[in-house]
C-alpha cells in the first residue's frame, strides 16, 4: 500500500537491525505498504519471526540475511538487492547496540572500534554497495541516529560519537548524491520502549530520563517507524540532508 492507499510490490527496501524494536516496526510497516524487502539480523529464529510478521501484514515474503555487521561485510545484503531486481527504493540502517557504558577512562580501543564499525562504517559501506540500485530507483537512505549525537550522555561516548559522525556522513551523502536523485536523512529518536534500553530500565535510569521528557512517555517503536516511512514518501523530493528528531520534546527543553 502506498501513501495513496495502493499496494506496490514493484518497490524494494533493505532494513538492517530488523530484529530490534525499531527495525522490526519499520519492517512491518514496509510490509503493509507492499514493498519487497531484504531484512538483516543476527538471530535466525528472531529474524524468521519478523519475516512472518511482514507476511501477516500483507507484504511479500522477505529475503532474510543473517550476518554480523561488525565482524563481517554488508556485501551479502547488496547481493540480495541484486536478486530482487537491482532496484532499491528505501535503505534503512537501524542496526545498533548501546555497547559499552563504561566511563571514558575505562574505554578500550575495541569499545571505540566496535561502535564506529556498527553505527558508522557499516551504514556507509552498505549504501556504497547499494549505490547502483539506489540510483535506479531514485531511492531514499534513512539512517537511524540518536538524540545523544547532539547532547553528551553521562556514559556511552563511543555510541554518541558514532551517531554524531553518522549524521555528518548522511549530510554528505545527501549533498553528493542529490544529482543522482537519491535522498538521505537521519531520524534521531529519544527514549524508545525496546529491548535496546533494557539495561537502563533495569537500573531505573529510564525513570530519571522520563522526568526530563515533556510528554513523560517513552516512544513506541511504531511511532519511529511511521516517521521513517513518512519522510521516505517519494512525493517529498525536497526532503533530504536533514536530521529529524522524535523524542517527546526532550531536546527542546532547557
Amino acid at each position: 500500500m502506498t501513501s495513496t492507499g495502493r499496494t506496490d510490490t514493484s518497490r524494494a527496501a533493505v532494513i538492517t537491525g530488523a530484529t530490534g524494536g525499531i527495525g522490526r516496526a519499520i519492517a512491518r510497516r514496509v510490509g503493509r505498504l507492499g514493498y519487497r524487502t531484504v531484512l538483516q539480523g543476527r538471530d535466525r529464529e528472531v529474524l524468521d519471526g519478523v519475516a512472518a510478521e511482514v507476511i501477516a501484514a500483507g507484504g511479500p515474503e522477505p529475503v532474510t540475511v543473517v550476518c554480523d555487521l561488525v565482524a563481517g561485510s554488508p556485501l551479502e545484503l547488496a547481493d540480495a538487492v541484486d536478486d530482487l531486481g537491482g532496484r532499491l527504493d528505501l535503505l534503512v540502517s537501524a542496526a545498533g547496540a548501546s555497547l559499552s557504558a563504561a566511563p571514558l577512562e575505562e574505554l578500550t580501543s575495541e569499545d571505540w572500534e566496535t561502535s564506529l564499525r556498527l553505527h558508522l562504517v557499516a551504514p556507509m559501506v552498505l549504501q556504497r554497495l547499494c549505490f547502483p540500485a539506489l540510483v535506479a530507483a531514485h531511492g531514499v537512505v534513512v539512517n537511524l541516529g540518536s538524540v545523544v549525537a547532539g547532547a553528551a550522555p553521562r556514559r556511552g561516548a563511543p555510541y554518541a560519537a558514532a551517531k554524531a559522525a553518522l549524521a555528518a556522513a548522511t549530510r554528505s551523502t545527501a549533498v553528493e548524491w542529490a544529482h543522482h536523485g537519491i535522498r538521505a536523512l537521519v531520524v534521531e529518536p529519544g527514549f524508545v520502549d525496546t529491548g535496546f534500553n533494557a539495561e537502563l530500565v533495569a537500573t531505573g535510569g529510564h525513570e530519571r530520563l522520563l522526568r526530563r521528557v515533556p510528554t513523560r512517555s517513552p516512544l513506541d517503536p511504531d511511532e519511529v517507524a511511521q516517521l521513517v516511512l513518512a519522510l521516505a514518501d517519494p512525493g517529498l523530493a525536497g526532503v533530504t540532508g536533514g536530521t529529524y528528531t522524535i523524542d517527546g520534546g526532550l531536546t527542546a527543553r532547557l
